[in-house]
């Protein structure tokens, strides 16, 4: 599998739940979410941006634009959110919020067909790892270290695809 081929497999709409939890253990919380993701021409302005700001060739980039909305732990307080993923040629990577505010770091797509996203900014490192079980299943897991007061945190996702089936 191709790099263009796992980001083409995850465009669609997908309801994801997440559970989530500070390292050592404490208090797990839970989320659900629905999520949606669509592709991005690499000609687009804010992807042309994103590219300027991590120093990836825009030419050779593909790039994913993400949204969500849901909730996260006990609050009924609904959750928003959408970031541009770039990824460059080389393993190069950026992510920006909606805000412009980037985060850069490195992307691998494995022998085990996993994406693996490795971001830094600040005292913050972000590793987050991705893969199929199934065109319509999705798994994620991700861990969040700061270094300055040392806390950890670990989340799992399980997303279902909810529409937008991938080419096949």
């Amino acid at each position: 599998m191709t790099l263009q081929d796992f980001l083409e497999q995850c465009v669609g709409k997908w309801f994801s739940q997440r559970t989530s939890h500070a390292l050592p253990p404490q208090e797990i919380e839970a989320g659900k979410a629905d999520l949606w993701v669509e592709t991005v021409d690499s000609g687009d302005a804010q992807v042309k941006t994103a590219c300027q700001q991590a120093g990836i060739d825009p030419t050779g980039a593909i790039a994913l634009r993400s949204r969500w909305e849901g909730q996260s732990g006990a609050s009924e307080a609904k959750v928003t959110g959408q970031n541009l993923l770039v990824f460059g040629t080389g393993g190069k990577f950026v992510q920006t919020d909606a805000n412009g505010a980037a985060m850069t770091g490195t992307h691998a797509l494995g022998d085990d067909e996993a994406l693996t996203i490795v971001t830094a900014s600040g005292d913050r490192r972000v590793e987050e790892r991705i893969w199929f079980a199934s065109p319509s299943l999705r798994e994620r897991t991700s861990t969040v270290s700061l270094t300055a007061s040392g806390d950890r945190h670990a989340s799992f996702c399980s997303e279902i695809r909810m529409g937008g089936a991938p080419k096949q």
